[in-house]
Formats: structure tokens, sequence, C-alpha cells
């Protein structure tokens, strides 16, 4: 039996959600056209996590949302029972061919809820979890899944996860950091860049190729030797690797 239906609580991010407006349009275009089940694919780093994180916390004064990182799970038990902790219903008989039960009952108390399932590629090679089934028994249930690769179920609507946009070819100021990537390295730096290192910001991202986590990985760099010295490092460590 459910204990409650109060607002389930989203993980509050320490930083600023920068730029995927277009992934973000993408995905809630998907669920305002019917479909139920989205899939936001992407390799490693490219920011799945936090544009799921962020749909959900937009339309959570819409509806029920949950968040729930499968990185620990490796079977569908293991899952389905941080599912249900999630959803505060009882962990310990979430089996998962009989969870859509639960969910039928949660969803029905609780009205239009998104389920937010993060990290799913570990569990694919051992068949996910009855995805399809869940949706088919809990009818305002719906789920946003993050995962590296696609799940192939019928019904699947998938937005691919880019990297962000780097600045165009060329010196002018605003066009660089109207750029996406460089937005994201000067604010997770803190430092403002002066007209003359804006070149070497330019450089910075196109050298990370646009991915999140290494631009995050690397402003911390930024901060302590500055834009120059960092783009001489990374030029010279690609340059070693080929």
């Amino acid at each position: 039996r459910m204990v409650c239906c109060r607002a389930m609580a989203l993980p509050r991010s320490a930083s600023s959600f920068i730029g995927r407006s277009e992934e973000l349009a993408r995905v809630r275009e998907a669920f305002q056209s019917g479909n139920r089940l989205v899939t936001v694919v992407g390799p490693p780093g490219i920011g799945k996590t936090r544009l799921a994180r962020e749909h959900a916390t937009q339309v959570a004064l819409e509806m029920r949302a949950a968040f729930v990182d499968l990185t620990s799970a490796t079977t569908g038990g293991e899952a389905t029972a941080l599912i249900a902790a999630a959803l505060e219903l009882d962990a310990s008989r979430a089996v998962p061919t009989k969870f859509g039960e639960q969910l039928a009952r949660f969803v029905a108390h609780a009205g239009p809820t998104l389920l937010v399932l993060d990290n799913f590629e570990q569990l694919l090679p051992n068949g996910g979890l009855p995805l399809i089934a869940w949706l088919e028994a809990a009818g305002d249930l719906s789920l946003l899944v993050t995962s590296r690769q696609r799940l192939g179920l019928i019904g699947e609507r998938v937005v691919d996860a880019a990297p962000l946009g780097l600045p165009p070819d060329g010196t002018d100021p605003d066009a660089i950091l109207a750029a996406e990537s460089v937005k994201l390295l000067v604010d997770r730096s803190g430092v403002t860049p002066s007209r003359a290192q804006l070149s070497a910001v330019a450089n910075i991202v196109r050298l990370l190729e646009g991915v999140p986590l290494a631009i995050e990985l690397f402003s911390a760099q930024a901060r302590t030797v500055g834009f120059a010295r960092l783009e001489e490092t990374l030029s010279a460590s690609l340059a070693a690797r080929e």
C-alpha cells in the first residue's frame, strides 16, 4: 500500500543549466504529441542526465515527476527496487513482471506521472525492464529514459543528445560568446574572458568538441592557469596522440 502521494523531490543541481533549448523542445514536443516513451541517446559525458533532469524540473508543476539513477542496478530486480523506492512504494514487493500493477495503483491515485530512468544502458544486455507492459498498465504514466543506445521498443521516440554548439569561424566577440559551449566554459570557470582571450576560449571548446563533461572538467584549469595556457596544453596533448 502506498504511504502517501506528496510531491516527489527531484535532485537539485549545484550548477546552472546552460543551452540545450532545441533538445528540450524536442523532448517536450515528443510527449505533447502523445509519445509516452522517450529515450535521450548519446555517448558518455554528452549531458543526457542534465537534459532529462531539466525536463523533469520544468514539468514538475504540471505532473508528478520522479528521477531514478539506475547506475548501481545490474539486474531488473535491482532497478525495479530503486524505482519503487523513488515512488515511495514497497520495494520488497517490486518484482519487474508484476510492478506494472503497483505503478497502475500509484498513478491512479497520483495522476499523470513522469518517471525518469537514468543510465539505462547497463540493463539492456539483461533484457532491460518490461517498460511497455508498465505503460499499458498505467495509462497516465510517461517514461523518459537516458541511454547510450536506443532501447529498440515499439513506440519509442528517440532524441539524440548532440555536443554543445561551437563558435563559428572568425573573431566576432558576440558570436563566440553566444556559443553554448563557450557559455558553459565561461560559467563553470567563473572567469569572464577579455577580448584578447576569446580566440583561445573558442579553440578550447573546439578541441574539446563541445562535450559538456570535458568542458566542465577543464574549466577548473582555465580558472587556475588561464585560457591561453589551457589552450596550449590541450593542443599539445592532442598533437602527441596523433
